[in-house]
């Protein structure tokens, strides 16, 4: 698994077109049902590939010991764990990332001591290692956090499951390292509601996000099954509407005041390259969902600020390029749709990727900043070139050639890469022109490199 956090500027000298990438590329993420319901089921390697995350829901306390996690694979959909097992790694395979989220709405546990977290800690890295998750989704909801009369600071939480289970979240992070995966889906309530009143489930999840800031991946926030819900400019936004999308994830991105009993206390920002929303993906499959075309105009507006006429305001010239994506419940709902979501945003967020062109005599050229290299000669090429790619880490990539408005591409190559330098040889099959070599894995581009075709 490879992270890289990019502007993605690609300036191409002699006659220059400029191309400016408002962020590195969206995500989708969606869960995907172990059971059988009214949304039907898949098997994984079904799964569009379109979502770039896919969330196992779920991996819940065991019905004798709540600090036990327990999950099985649906017999009824895998008869064998071993078919299970072997599309994680299909995905895997494609640049995908599987996670096991935790909780659900019947997942309540309560760790009470050190050796619930040990229990909770062992259980769930089982789980892990046995299926091979990329990491953990955590997804409670009811009363697994709440927090107690007279703790009143999400930095110093005092309420002791809470405590406890940021630091058992901790030790897991520490045990499988720096690759291992982080997600939050909590409700609103749990986030965004302590702008009105900390305490009980109200802001529970904020002592977490604070604790796990550096480790977490990504936030995406429900924001469906949600009464309305204060604003940090004081206003109440009502779900189900674009201004609504707009406040909330505002209140992750520009920070918020946290408000108790005790004092205000301010939420810092969280970087935008680690914040999504969730919407439900139909009308069935949670309340207050909302039209495509709605969830677009907040999207918009929050990543390159291009305003709709709603009441909410994030500032003049404030906007967020690197926003994560978008989250789903659920999968399977899309399904039920044709997948309409999937192929709605993937299309949408593929619109924003290009939000300036400009035309400059002379300019030299920036690349992207990464470890990795691509070396490509002679250039410029009338014939064919030999293109050297220096990798840093072992993976799947893909290496693809494009000219300057991807009217003409190609793909060179796409499976595993070994650390050191890969070379691929190109014979020139397009007009003259500009090109580039994109080299990605999975939906992070990674490097990309001019070459001229006289």
């Amino acid at each position: 698994m490879i992270k890289f956090k990019t502007l993605l500027i690609y300036i191409i000298f002699s006659n220059l077109t400029v191309y400016c990438y408002s962020s590195e590329p969206k995500r989708l993420v969606g869960y995907w049902h172990n059971w059988y319901g009214s949304a039907g089921t898949m098997l994984l390697t079904k799964i569009p590939e379109e979502y770039k995350q896919v969330n196992i829901a779920f991996a819940l306390p065991d019905a004798a010991d709540e600090a036990i996690m327990t999950f099985t694979p649906d017999p009824s959909i895998y008869p064998e764990e071993v078919d299970f097992i072997n599309d994680i790694k299909t995905l895997q395979s494609a640049g995908r990332d599987v996670l096991i989220s935790i909780g659900g709405g019947t997942g309540s546990f309560d760790l009470d001591n050190e050796n619930d977290i040990n229990l909770f800690v062992n259980s769930l890295s089982q789980i892990i290692e046995k299926y091979g998750f990329n990491g953990v989704d955590i997804d409670l909801e009811g009363q697994s956090l709440f927090i107690q009369d007279g703790d009143f600071d999400f930095r110093n939480p005092q309420t002791k499951t809470i405590a406890n289970f940021i630091k058992a979240i901790k030790e897991l992070y520490e045990k499988f390292g720096d690759e291992f995966i982080l997600t939050l889906a909590p409700e609103t309530a749990f986030v965004q509601g302590a702008c009105a009143r900390y305490g009980g489930v109200w802001g529970a999840y904020l002592p977490l996000i604070h604790a796990l800031r550096d480790k977490l991946e990504y936030i995406h926030v429900q924001h469906y099954n949600t009464g309305s819900m204060y604003g940090r400019d004081g206003k109440i936004y009502y779900p189900a509407t674009a201004d609504f999308h707009v406040a909330m994830a505002d209140m992750l991105l520009s920070g918020f005041d946290v408000k108790s009993d005790d004092s205000t206390i301010f939420f810092e920002p969280l970087p935008e390259e680690k914040v999504m929303f969730g919407i439900p993906a139909a009308n069935e499959a949670g309340g207050n969902f909302t039209v495509f075309s709605d969830v677009a105009k907040a999207l918009k507006y929050l990543i390159d600020g291009t305003e709709f006429g709603g009441s909410y305001l994030i500032g003049k010239d404030v906007y967020f390029p690197k926003f994560a994506g978008l989250m789903t419940w659920s999968i399977n709902w899309d399904m039920t749709q044709d997948y309409s979501f999937a192929d709605y945003f993937s299309n949408f967020f593929d619109s924003l990727k290009i939000t300036d062109v400009q035309n400059y005599s002379i300019n030299p050229a920036i690349s992207i900043k990464s470890n990795e290299e691509i070396n490509i000669y002679p250039n410029p090429t009338i014939e064919g070139a030999k293109i050297d790619i220096t990798i840093t880490k072992n993976g799947i990539y893909e290496v693809k050639i494009s000219n300057l408005n991807a009217s003409f591409t190609k793909t060179l190559y796409s499976g595993p890469m070994s650390s050191g330098i890969n070379s691929f040889n190109h014979a020139i099959d397009s007009e003259a022109g500009i090109y580039y070599v994109i080299l990605s894995s999975g939906d992070r581009i990674i490097k990309t490199k001019a070459f001229v075709v006289e």
